[in-house]
This record gives C-alpha cells, sequence and structure tokens, in this order.
C-alpha cells in the first residue's frame, strides 16, 4: 500500500513526497537560491546509502534535464543545475519543477529562473 502526503506553501515552492510504507530514506530537500540566476543548487540528505534521480521539468511537463541518476552515500549532498537543457542548451526565464527521487520518496519542488 502507498500513502500520499501532499504540501503547498505561498512562497512560490510547492512540495509532494510519495512514500512507500511511510519508510523515509531523504529529508525534505530545498533549492536555494530560488529565484535563481545562473544556476540553483538542490541540497539532499539521504539518511541512507541510496539511489537518486534529480530530473528537471519545465511547465509543460516535458523533461528539460537529468541532473544526476546515480548512487550516493548517507549524508547530505549539493548539486547543482546551471539551467541547462539534456542538450546544453540554456533554457529560457520560467519555472521549473525538480523531482527528486529515491526507490522510497519522491519530492518536487518548484523552482524560478530569473534573467
Amino acid at each position: 500500500m502507498q500513502d500520499s502526503l501532499l504540501y503547498s506553501y505561498r512562497d512560490s515552492s510547492f512540495v509532494s513526497a510519495t512514500s512507500i510504507n511511510n519508510i523515509s530514506s531523504i529529508d525534505e530537500p530545498s533549492c536555494y537560491p530560488n529565484p535563481f540566476n545562473p544556476s540553483t543548487n538542490i541540497r539532499v540528505k539521504l539518511l541512507r546509502d541510496e539511489w537518486l534521480n534529480v530530473t528537471v521539468f519545465n511547465a509543460k511537463g516535458e523533461k528539460v534535464s537529468v541532473i544526476t541518476d546515480k548512487a550516493y552515500s548517507k549524508g547530505s549532498h549539493n548539486i547543482q543545475w546551471n539551467a541547462r537543457t539534456l542538450c546544453g542548451q540554456t533554457v529560457a526565464t520560467g519555472s521549473y519543477l525538480v523531482q527528486i527521487s529515491t526507490s522510497r520518496y519522491t519530492y518536487y519542488k518548484k523552482i524560478d529562473l530569473l534573467k
């Protein structure tokens, strides 16, 4: 059985978390600075060794970039996104959704690129 948690805030960040059996493997990640230009840091604290995937989507739901998709050790990690697509092109000003996933949790954070 899968439990869902949904959080929303007025400060331009949106978080959705889905957990399996209420067993957390990650503390709530953060993105800073937000709004950002030209790059933002995604801070993730893993509570155990875990596979981590961080993917960015545009407002249309299209995949823009896969920032990381590999195994990480327990602890805090800073992952930087330089506002570039999978092809290396700079993205347009606007809002983007960062999906931060482990095998047990998925978070979504809204970030805004200002130029």
